[in-house]
């Protein structure tokens, strides 16, 4: 409940204070939020439990909802911090790059810009929801649900729930591989993406400065902002899935993860995220500030 009120009040500050000068990143803000809000309440009816243990990763609900699709949505919309960090940095590098065109600089205020990037997110979240859900467990699967029974002994009568179980008897599980590796491959060059233009924007505000000073000013603030932005899906989100994504297909793996840590580190990233977006752009804090006094 907390998580959403921060992000509505984050979204109403957005909506309503955000000046010309943050153009279209605005739009990258409100989609990040709106993700956040899905999260959320996705979250307050699943309750889910993440468990890595015993050398595989699954996730069950224990809320009012337990279905294996919810869970897909609720996988699919945590999955999603990836490609929205890295549409976040893409759209930093263009700007910081391209900002001596006029017609650039028109294009980069056009509504367009949301339209594009709506039709994007649905094609990513279409695609995060086909994959996650092609790891939900097959219950005709035997071997599958003795293996999960063994390590988790109250899930043996459980049918709704995510499984990657990569390795059954030191056999690579073919349907499950082939659903998580491009999972992995999308965060991978998401990770890939936000790097590269990390590098461009740097030249751009600190090596190769070709505006003024007071442009400058405002771009390397937006940055130190999204460098901020970033830290808290990194550890709270994408941190967590990569491992329980990752370390099932390393073999003989025997780390065992306290099933409440990455359950915890889930619930932190929609409360917090709207949190720093508020306190990190001028725009937002400045209007807090104004609804408070």
């Amino acid at each position: 409940v907390l998580a959403l009120f921060f992000n509505f009040l984050a979204l109403y500050l957005i909506i309503t204070r955000s000046r010309k000068a943050i153009g279209s990143y605005k739009y990258l803000l409100i989609a990040f939020l709106c993700n956040d809000v899905v999260f959320s309440v996705v979250h307050q009816l699943c309750q889910p439990v993440l468990s890595f243990r015993g050398g595989f990763f699954v996730s069950y609900g224990e809320g009012l909802v337990d279905s294996s699709f919810v869970l897909t949505l609720y996988g699919a919309a945590g999955s999603l911090a990836f490609p929205l960090l890295a549409y976040h940095f893409m759209y930093r590098a263009y700007v910081v790059s391209r900002h001596c065109s006029p017609r650039l600089q028109n294009w980069r205020h056009s509504r367009k810009v949301a339209v594009l990037l709506g039709a994007f997110l649905l094609l990513e979240a279409g695609v995060w929801v086909f994959f996650n859900y092609q790891l939900r467990l097959d219950p005709s699967d035997g071997r599958i649900r003795a293996t999960i029974a063994a390590a988790h002994p109250n899930l043996a009568n459980r049918t709704e729930l995510i499984a990657i179980v990569p390795f059954i008897n030191d056999e690579l599980n073919v349907r499950v591989a082939w659903a998580a590796c491009p999972l992995l491959a999308i965060a991978g060059s998401s990770f890939v993406c936000i790097i590269a233009a990390a590098f461009k924007i740097t030249y751009a505000l600190y090596i190769h400065t070709t505006t003024s000073l007071s442009s400058i000013a405002i771009h390397k603030r937006m940055f130190i902002a999204l460098i901020i932005q970033m830290l808290v899906p990194t550890l709270t989100m994408i941190a967590p899935s990569m491992a329980a994504i990752s370390l099932p297909f390393l073999p003989r793996v025997s780390i065992d993860i306290p099933d409440w840590l990455i359950g915890t580190c889930y619930s932190l990233y929609p409360l917090l995220d709207p949190i720093v977006i508020t306190l990190c752009i001028r725009d937002y804090r400045w209007g807090l500030y104004q609804l408070l006094r």
